[in-house]
């Protein structure tokens, strides 16, 4: 009898401690911390290498299931209030979906939300010489002109780099050979300096249905569930290796947006691969154009007076091609707009839920962390 309590009990004890962990995460940054460097690894490295020996998405797969799961459990309740007989078989239903809620939200916290509230990555990591505070006590403020130095760097280098990668007969970007391998390299490369990102790494793996995840425009997706860093085989290749250093970053516990672009880039940029290094600046070309723009108050005077960039990286700076497009639209069971529309509300109910105030927009704090990355080098 007192077995059969407890186990009646179980999924709730499970929800609780769920909802403890995450208290103890809002309140101690120093928990989150010996958190993320000393358990999560051991996730990782046991859990996450489990679920690699399939060779396709277990995470999507598990998303595809649970919306049907839910489905059924709210058609079921409804049959329920017309067909009595019905009843204990949906009870059952009930309470197995009450098991699979509540071991998701256990999961769910233990490989992402307790990760959110970590240190920042400066308090980490000394980033460039713009990393620490100053003798005075304050942290260094960047203004137009390094912005502006900043901006032309990455401009100069996409124009250089769009010239020098092979294409094909209308001159879309080509690449032979494995890049998901390629990028876990380079990410252990960068591992030697920042330890966080040395050991095991899952191997990325291609989302199913890619067109789907076209229409959310998303490049790449991060199942905390299963403990996988995904992409979308849909998109222009250029994108690949950016996008799948920053999915494998997620899995190494750095769950902001801005500090995975930031490391990303830094695993494609410092790469003596042409085509990785492309990737790397033309993924943080749109976010440094963007404040450069605003640096300068919209003067498109001052904008023509720097560097602009070539017709060639215009080409290249899209997420997908035409081609590829018709083919999502093609296949589409629902209007890009409205999955687009719901996709933003999840994701920015999800980062602020976690604390990231400024949801989506959070992407675009990578320029601050370089402007400190190329203090001293640049400027």
């Amino acid at each position: 009898m007192l077995f059969k309590s407890l186990k009646n009990f179980c999924p709730y004890i499970i929800i609780l401690l769920a909802i403890l962990l995450n208290i103890i995460a809002r309140l101690s940054v120093r928990f989150c911390d010996f958190y993320v460097i000393h358990i999560f690894p051991l996730i990782v490295g046991t859990y996450g290498r489990l679920i690699s020996i399939f060779p396709f998405s277990v995470g999507e797969i598990m998303l595809y299931a649970a919306a049907f799961l839910v489905v059924l459990l709210f058609l079921g309740g409804f049959v329920c209030v017309f067909a009595n007989s019905v009843k204990r078989l949906y009870q059952l239903y009930a309470k197995t979906c009450l098991w699979l809620a509540a071991i998701f939200f256990f999961i769910i916290t233990t490989n992402c939300f307790i990760l959110f509230h970590c240190s920042p990555i400066t308090e980490f990591y000394v980033i460039g010489n713009g990393g620490g505070p100053r003798e005075n006590g304050e942290e260094r403020i960047f203004g137009v002109d390094e912005i502006t130095i900043l901006r032309n760097y990455v401009v100069e280098s996409v124009n250089e780099l769009a010239e020098m990668l092979n294409r094909n007969e209308v001159g879309y970007l080509i690449y032979e050979g494995d890049i998901a391998g390629k990028v876990e390299l380079e990410m252990k490369r960068l591992g030697e300096s920042y330890d966080r990102l040395a050991g095991y790494y899952p191997r990325p793996k291609p989302l199913l249905l890619s067109n789907f995840f076209s229409q959310q425009y998303m490049m790449g997706y991060f199942f905390p569930f299963s403990m996988e860093a995904t992409y979308n085989t849909s998109m222009y290749i250029i994108n690949k290796p950016k996008t799948i250093a920053h999915e494998l970053l997620h899995v190494k516990g750095f769950m902001y947006e801005d500090e995975a672009n930031f490391l990303a880039f830094l695993a494609c940029a410092g790469s003596e691969d042409e085509f990785f290094r492309y990737s790397g600046y033309l993924g943080i070309l749109n976010y440094v154009e963007r404040d450069f723009i605003n640096a300068i108050g919209n003067d498109r005077a001052a904008y023509r007076s720097q560097p602009q960039i070539i017709d060639l990286v215009h080409r290249d700076n899209i997420f997908l091609t035409p081609a590829a497009w018709e083919q999502v639209e093609k296949n589409a069971v629902f209007s890009t707009d409205f999955v687009r529309e719901i996709s933003n509300e999840i994701l920015e109910v999800n980062l602020t839920l976690n604390g990231v105030s400024d949801g989506t927009l959070s992407y675009g704090r990578v320029i601050s962390l370089l402007l400190k990355y190329y203090d001293g080098v640049l400027y």
